[in-house]
């Protein structure tokens, strides 16, 4: 109880770092298995591509996970913290919404990609831009190619199809969300549950 009280306390007002140290170990667990995470990202172009997808994730993911979902986990993870953290951290804790929460992870996770081999800084700002620069370097032949004449030729399709992919992409991530919500809340009707039988298994040994 000291030791939690005491590594808590180190965090008072820190508590967006705590959530980012989160996202950070979740990154380095999953590297745990067999190192595959850390061995393929020591591969330039490969490291390129997974930073764009990470990216794009990043920037899409509340397209999949409502955002009532988060809070119950952030509920969750405040609950944990009453009487081990001090009242101040829990009370800043649960003022986070849903949308700090993840930009936190993320945040905590890129950190970890980072530390894995991930150059994010020296990403473009999409990959149309990552083709032209290395075209510039002489990774790619100067001549141009047929996706860069299609986009010099019609930019303004290219656009429309990125809103129509936009638009499909809202429609699927619609029954995504129901899936992740239901399974959410199968999972915290177990859970409390499992609490509630406790609960009553700790008051009558104590009556």
């Amino acid at each position: 109880m000291l030791f939690s009280s005491i590594l808590f306390d180190y965090f008072r007002n820190y508590e967006d770092d705590m959530v980012r140290i989160i996202g950070y170990l979740g990154i380095h667990f999953l590297n745990e298995y067999g190192g595959l995470l850390e061995r393929s990202l020591k591969n330039e172009w490969f490291a390129k591509v997974f930073g764009y997808i990470f990216k794009q994730v990043k920037e899409m993911v509340l397209l999949f996970i409502p955002l009532d979902v988060i809070r119950d986990y952030n509920d969750l993870l405040v609950n944990f913290l009453v009487g081990l953290a001090p009242v101040e951290m829990v009370d800043n804790i649960r003022h986070f919404t849903g949308r700090d929460t993840i930009n936190l992870l993320f945040e905590g996770a890129q950190m970890a990609f980072e530390n894995l081999g991930i150059e994010f800084t020296e990403l473009k700002e999409n990959v149309w831009e990552e083709l032209k620069k290395e075209r510039e370097d002489g990774l790619l032949p100067s001549e141009s190619t047929a996706v860069d004449k299609t986009r010099e030729r019609v930019p303004h399709i290219l656009n429309i199809i990125q809103e129509m992919l936009m638009i499909i992409t809202d429609i699927l991530t619609l029954p995504i969300r129901v899936l992740i919500s239901e399974s959410h809340y199968g999972l915290k009707t177990a859970i409390n549950s499992v609490i509630s039988e406790e609960e009553g298994l700790y008051g009558s040994v104590r009556g």
